[in-house]
């Protein structure tokens, strides 16, 4: 997991400075990068690991089609909220996810947590929601209250969207499911884009735009690879996800020296504090 957490920093920067300096509307960014960035590497991932079987039926569907939704929503909803939070804050309520994906697979799939990794995914909930509240304190008006809302309406895309790759890892192959997997979260985030997509004069976009993308898209595969690989092997689809939040605090930290984000209030802080409590506690 070491170079996927390496790989979250370094997309939760490139997220962050890509969102702040882009001319394309919000929807287009995370489409040129699973376009350009996701799927070909998917594509070709898919190849070298081989076995591309698909036990096809009504469950596989389902689950494929709910995992394209979610996920195409997490990368166009992610990238927006990425606009407008500073990335600590950002990172704190994304700790959501793990909650959302823990809670599926103990209602769906009977999955079980110890006490202490309960407490822990209470403690996650818990900081996310000090982080969103500590914002609200601090910013009155509605639209910037509504990036708080973007952000958890993201997380909780994320999660039901692991929980939907969980249920689809059942019935296709890891080398099937890169290639296919990737292709249909790419045609759910170019559908999301679609007005946005048909109305742009693609030989006027700057290449730094292009380069961006790339880099975003090469990233989110990463990640990919590694997170879909890990949860393919575990049979608990929740301890996946909170293992996963191990990125928050290396992110948090990046974020301060790297971008310089140092407006870190003590409600953040004791967010991130309670939040990194309940990561101690899911390892366990």
């Amino acid at each position: 997991m070491f170079f996927f957490f390496i790989a979250s920093v370094a997309l939760a920067l490139q997220r962050r400075v890509y969102s702040q300096k882009t001319i394309l509307p919000v929807r287009v960014p995370p489409a040129l990068a699973y376009v350009i960035g996701v799927l070909p590497l998917g594509i070709i991932v898919g190849l070298i690991v081989g076995d591309l079987s698909i036990d096809w039926s009504g469950i596989t569907v389902l689950s494929l089609f709910f995992m394209a939704l979610f996920i195409g929503l997490f990368n166009w909803l992610v990238f927006e909220a990425a606009k407008k939070l500073n990335v600590a804050l950002f990172q704190t309520i994304f700790q959501i996810q793990a909650v959302t994906a823990a809670a599926l697979g103990w209602i769906f799939l009977g999955e079980g947590l110890t006490g202490l990794q309960m407490i822990g995914g209470a403690l996650l909930l818990i900081g996310a929601v000090f982080a969103a509240q500590s914002y609200k304190l601090e910013n009155k008006t509605k639209f910037k209250n509504s990036a708080v809302f973007i952000a958890v309406i993201a997380s909780m895309s994320l999660g039901a969207g692991v929980f939907a790759e969980k249920v689809a890892l059942s019935h296709v192959s890891l080398g099937a499911y890169f290639i296919v997997g990737f292709a249909l979260q790419s045609a759910a985030i170019c559908i999301i884009a679609y007005k946005d997509l048909r109305k742009l004069d693609f030989k006027s976009i700057p290449h730094t735009e292009w380069i961006d993308a790339v880099k975003m898209g090469v990233l989110n595969a990463t990640i990919g690879f590694f997170f879909i690989y890990a949860l393919n092997t575990a049979d608990n689809v929740a301890l996946v996800s909170l293992v996963s939040t191990f990125q928050m605090p290396l992110i948090a930290v990046a974020a301060f020296f790297i971008l310089k984000e140092k407006e870190v209030g003590w409600k953040l802080a004791l967010a991130i504090i309670t939040a990194f409590i309940g990561l101690i506690l899911t390892s366990l």
